[in-house]
C-alpha cells in the first residue's frame, strides 16, 4: 500500500483496530476529522455500524483480504475456499486419511467460514467424511492454537495430518506436538496458510498456502484511487491467485 500510495501521490496512515469494533468506529471518526481521501479496510468483518458510519461520512473505501455479502463494496482478496480446498487435497494426495483442522472461530470472521468449507469439500470429494468433525477453533493467537491442538489430539489421537488456517496456528500446533514428542512431519504432517516470513525460518519450515500479500495491498490502494478519481471500479470483486508452497512440515503417509 505504501509503495502504491507514493506512486499515486497519497500519504498513508495506518491504524491497528486489533479486531475491536469500538476502536474501529473511533478511527473512522478520526479519519473524518482529518478529511482523508479514502480508507482501505483490511482483514476484518465489515460491521453494519462501520458501513453506516463510513457512508454517512462519505468516505470512499475498499476492502482487502475481506469481502461483504451484505454491502456492495469493492474488494480484493484470495479465494479462501479454493485455497483451503487445495491445502487439504494436497494432504489427501500424500496418503493421509485422518485429517484435522484448526480454524478461526466463525463469529465475526471473514475467512474462517470459507476456509472451513474448503476443508469439508476436499474431504467429501475424497470420501473422508469422518474427518469433518476433527476440527477445533482458535482466536488468532499462537497460544490459542497450542490449546486447540491439545484439544484436537486429545479427542482425535488418530490424526496424521493437520490443516491450520494460519501459519501462526501451524506454529502453535507444531510446538504442542514437539512438547509431546510427536514428530513433524514423521508422525503428523502440518500445513499452514499465509506464507508469513517466519514460515520459512521455523523448524521445520512450514508447508503453507501463500497469499500474494504485497500485491493485495498494492491493488487495494490502486482500487481506492480508481474509486476516488472515477467514482467507480471496473472490477468490483477481485480474486488474486494463491500458491501452495511445499516445505519440510509435510510428507507422504
Amino acid at each position: 500500500m505504501q509503495d502504491a500510495c507514493i506512486k499515486l501521490g497519497y500519504s498513508l496512515m495506518i491504524c491497528n483496530t486489533d479486531r475491536d469494533k469500538e476502536r474501529m468506529l473511533s478511527y473512522i471518526d478520526t479519519f473524518h476529522e482529518k478529511q482523508v481521501d479514502g480508507i482501505v479496510y483490511a482483514s476484518d468483518v465489515l460491521y453494519p455500524e462501520c458501513y453506516e458510519k463510513l457512508t454517512g461520512c462519505r468516505i470512499p473505501f475498499v476492502l482487502v483480504s475481506s469481502h461483504s455479502e451484505e454491502f456492495d463494496v469493492p474488494s480484493v482478496e484470495v479465494d479462501d475456499e479454493r485455497a483451503a480446498y487445495d491445502a487439504v487435497k494436497f494432504l489427501i494426495e500424500l496418503g493421509h486419511t485422518e485429517i484435522g483442522m484448526i480454524g478461526f472461530n466463525h463469529d465475526n470472521s471473514v475467512s474462517g467460514p470459507p476456509r472451513y468449507e474448503g476443508f469439508v469439500r476436499a474431504l467429501n470429494e475424497a470420501g473422508l467424511e469422518h474427518s469433518i468433525e476433527q476440527v477445533k477453533y482458535a482466536n488468532h493467537r499462537f497460544e490459542h492454537a497450542y490449546q486447540a491442538a491439545h484439544e484436537l489430539f486429545t479427542d482425535y489421537p488418530q490424526v496424521t495430518a493437520l490443516f491450520c488456517v494460519a501459519d501462526e496456528f501451524a506454529m502453535g500446533a507444531i510446538s504442542y506436538l514437539k512438547d509431546r514428542n510427536i514428530l513433524v512431519p514423521g508422525q503428523v504432517s502440518v500445513i499452514g496458510f499465509d506464507n508469513l516470513r517466519m514460515s520459512g525460518m521455523f523448524i521445520p519450515k512450514l508447508t503453507t498456502i501463500a497469499q500474494p500479500i504485497y500485491q493485495l495491498g498494492y491493488r487495494a490502494a490502486e482500487k481506492l484511487h480508481e474509486l476516488l478519481t472515477t467514482g467507480k471500479v471496473e472490477v468490483p470483486t477481485e480474486k488474486m491467485e494463491h500458491k501452495l508452497i511445499v516445505r519440510e512440515s509435510s510428507r507422504e503417509r
